[in-house]
């Protein structure tokens, strides 16, 4: 499957920042008021708990902590021995991003997320670790696995049950092996040392850029080749023989600087917090999480005995007359037999098709 046929281009992509900030201020609005609406038919004894709309984290807020989680993915993976594959902690990265695009950090603690995203990303680049490994290489006594094994479902929702990942550094391997074959010159020699300076860079410009917005609004492609032309401008490669050959007339060189452009752009406009701002921000979402989603508050108890309580009505408000003759043709796949007619049906074939004098001929 190409990138152009993927769910990454059809849902994970947008046209322009402002589409993009919309869509997290939306989803952020669309959070707090289902919020408020759960809150409001909490028992009275929980009334101290309810929050105002301003209490919650705000769009600017939730990506913060966004960034700050995906630019930790790889000192994480690399804690382990040996260190997770490199196409792992970029698609734990880009997952990162993508569930904090959609739901709030206070629904569920980042930190659980975060450690949820890496071992699912294992999973999806087929290079599964054990999870008590997973727990023991992370360092953290909290987690005993239980906790990151029942999020899973929850994180494969929230990312749209879309887990393959197209990055940038396989089409920067590309790109790097086209310059090698183009400019033979530049590569070599006296130059060679330059032109490893500029390969390592552009790989430490990717991994910075998987904690921005750039593969929410350029295709990795593009975004690998703006990693190589921002490197060979940092270590003063000369990458204009290479344009020469691949750009054939002069307005093609120039939309590609202005892609490259674009996207160094969006990656300069997208820093990090600091640690102070970081803890702020954590403490913001541990004071506004949704306590339902606790399993050890009276809340969380409180909300399963009511969802319980209601399937149980459902159920008996099912069970009345006629409700055996329910159409299940969903599950089964067979469409109940249509009543008129049934006498005729039943009838033998001789009495339903008697053939006349000419058919009998």
């Amino acid at each position: 499957m190409s990138f152009l046929e993927s769910t990454q281009r059809r849902q994970w992509l947008f046209d322009t920042e402002e589409a993009l900030a919309r869509h997290r201020t939306k989803a952020t609005a669309d959070y707090v008021t289902q919020r408020l609406r759960t809150q409001a038919d909490w028992p009275p004894e929980f009334d101290g708990l309810k929050l105002q709309r301003e209490q919650f984290l705000t769009a600017s807020e939730e990506v913060l902590i966004a960034r700050h989680f995906a630019s930790q993915v790889p000192k994480l993976c690399s804690q382990f021995k040996p260190p997770r594959p490199q196409r792992v902690v970029q698609t734990a990265s880009v997952f990162v991003m993508r569930y904090f695009l959609n739901n709030s950090a206070s629904e569920v603690p980042p930190t659980d997320v975060f450690l949820g995203c890496v071992f699912l990303a294992g999973k999806a680049e087929e290079a599964f670790i054990k999870l008590a490994d997973f727990v023991r290489f992370c360092g953290t006594e909290k987690h005993d696995g239980k906790l990151i094994k029942a999020l899973e479902v929850n994180l494969i929702q929230g990312l749209k049950f879309n887990l393959a990942v197209f990055g940038p550094f396989r089409p920067l391997r590309g790109h790097l092996l086209d310059v090698e074959a183009s400019c033979k010159p530049q590569c070599s020699g006296d130059k060679e040392d330059v032109w490893k300076q500029c390969k390592s860079e552009a790989k430490q410009l990717l991994w910075r850029w998987l904690a921005t917005d750039v593969l929410f609004l350029f295709p990795p492609s593009q975004v690998a080749f703006a990693a190589l032309h921002a490197a060979s401008q940092k270590t003063l490669f000369d990458l204009s023989t290479y344009l020469d050959a691949i750009c054939s007339e002069p307005c093609q060189r120039e939309q590609l600087e202005s892609t490259c452009a674009a996207v160094i752009k969006v990656a300069d406009n997208c820093q990090l917090p600091d640690s102070e701002t970081v803890e702020a921000l954590l403490a913001k979402a541990a004071e506004t999480r949704n306590p339902q989603t606790n399993p050890d508050h009276k809340l969380f108890e409180w909300a399963q005995t009511k969802d319980k309580t209601t399937k149980q009505t459902k159920r008996k408000a099912g069970a009345g007359p006629g409700a055996g003759s329910q159409d299940v043709s969903w599950i089964t796949g067979i469409k109940p037999r249509d009543n008129t007619g049934a006498e005729e049906a039943s009838e033998p074939a001789t009495k339903r098709a008697r053939p006349g004098p000419e058919q009998g001929q």
